[in-house]
């Protein structure tokens, strides 16, 4: 027979707190991003966005793996813009700056 351990000696779980989603609205993100991903006929986000959309947009290093056109580059692109400030200055156009870093050739596609 086992011996169950006391509460304080049971080991728990990460620390990072889970997010479950069934559409895009419920990443929260900002309304133009939500817009856009409506206008473009999105309604559920695939697994691989569900499982990796939530983590990006809180700033956590996200690494995913699925097959080609199941949405790896809408979880990159909808993070990195969600997390983007733009920065006005006075009498000028209106400045956003982002470092990308990619071995991929659709990213650096997208970057250019």
């Amino acid at each position: 027979m086992e011996e169950s351990k006391p509460q304080d000696e049971v080991k728990k779980g990460g620390t990072y707190s889970g997010i479950h989603a069934s559409g895009f609205r419920d990443f929260l993100l900002k309304p133009e991003l939500l817009r856009a991903v409506v206008d473009c006929g999105f309604e559920h986000p695939s697994e691989v966005q569900h499982e990796c959309i939530p983590q990006a947009i809180l700033g956590m290093d996200v690494l995913c793996q699925a097959k080609s056109g199941m949405g790896k580059t809408a979880v990159f692109v909808l993070s990195t813009l969600h997390q983007l400030e733009t920065k006005e200055e006075v009498g000028a156009l209106v400045r956003i700056a982002c470092v990308i870093v990619s071995s991929a050739v659709s990213m650096g596609f997208l970057a250019a």
